[in-house]
């Protein structure tokens, strides 16, 4: 939830590949909203749960240049 947009995010899969990507927007949705989870083509897409696990923090992500 304090990623800001324009922000680095470096994921490291598996494999030892690192890829990096820059935050593009930030969402807080309903655990129910499967379709906005989902929704948008983002290169990578973050979910965590705010405190209580009542909402969920959504970090869409581009591949950085």
């Amino acid at each position: 939830g304090t990623l800001a947009p324009g922000e680095g995010v470096s994921f490291t899969d598996t494999d030892g590949n690192v890829f990096e990507y820059a935050v593009a927007e930030t969402q807080i949705l309903q655990p129910a909203a499967v379709d906005e989870m989902s929704s948008g083509g983002w290169d990578l897409t973050l979910f965590t749960c705010t405190p209580g696990g009542r909402t969920r923090v959504t970090v869409r992500c581009e591949a950085a240049p």
